[in-house]
């Protein structure tokens, strides 16, 4: 058996961040979801959507200043976010994603958001967030 980090096969890791940069738009949507379903079932539940969000909290902003791409208060506003929030922002995106109310979401759910969502870029994962949390970073009802 190949090792796995975080539910991807080492080896598919760099596939997955290749896809991510020069992959088309559903070969960075499958390589976003590889990374995310953190137990490889197929699908993502509540928890590994908020371990995603939970190491962009803690990751994004300090890369946003070593890229010197710091955007002030965003930046800060990340920085703030409560366990609680990103429970809850979690909890919304899988929420509005789930179409077949399992509680968790499928490649073909992500897929099919995506697909709605033409402006959307697959690298800019706050596309998805700003369709769930407002300016104030209060959810907005789904």
């Amino acid at each position: 058996e190949i090792p796995r980090v975080t539910g991807v096969q080492t080896c598919a890791l760099p596939i997955c961040l290749l896809c991510l940069v020069t992959g088309s738009k559903r070969d960075k949507v499958r390589a976003l979801f590889q990374l995310c379903d953190l137990d490889a079932s197929g699908e993502i539940d509540h928890e590994e959507f908020y371990q995603l969000l939970r190491f962009l909290h803690l990751e994004l902003p300090n890369a946003q200043r070593a890229l010197k791409v710091d955007k002030g208060s965003e930046t800060a506003a990340i920085e703030q976010m409560s366990d609680e929030a990103l429970h809850a922002m979690a909890r919304a995106i899988v929420n509005k994603l789930d179409i077949d109310g399992n509680g968790e979401i499928s490649l073909d759910e992500l897929m099919a958001w995506f697909d709605g969502n033409p402006d959307a870029d697959v690298t800019d994962l706050f596309s998805l967030l700003r369709s769930v949390v407002d300016s104030t970073g209060a959810l907005i009802e789904k």
